[in-house]
């Protein structure tokens, strides 16, 4: 049972900076793509912020709905 939980716990950490490897990877070149074209950059901004406002437009809207169920 030791050995095994051993097996396991070294298994997720592996996954985990495997995963965080990749996603850190692709986001650098995402990052390094954008900033090479402003209208690239200037478009990816304005996606972030409506999507920022858009998320706090339903969590406004699902905590409304929370508080009066």
């Amino acid at each position: 049972m030791p050995l095994q939980m051993l097996v396991l716990g070294c298994v997720f950490v592996l996954a985990t900076l495997s995963v965080g490897t990749a996603i850190a990877l692709v986001a650098g070149s995402a990052r390094d793509r954008f900033v090479r074209s402003p209208d690239r950059l200037a478009t990816a901004t304005g996606a972030g912020r409506a999507l920022m406002i858009l998320l706090a437009v339903i969590l406004l809207v699902w905590r409304c709905f929370a508080a009066h169920a």
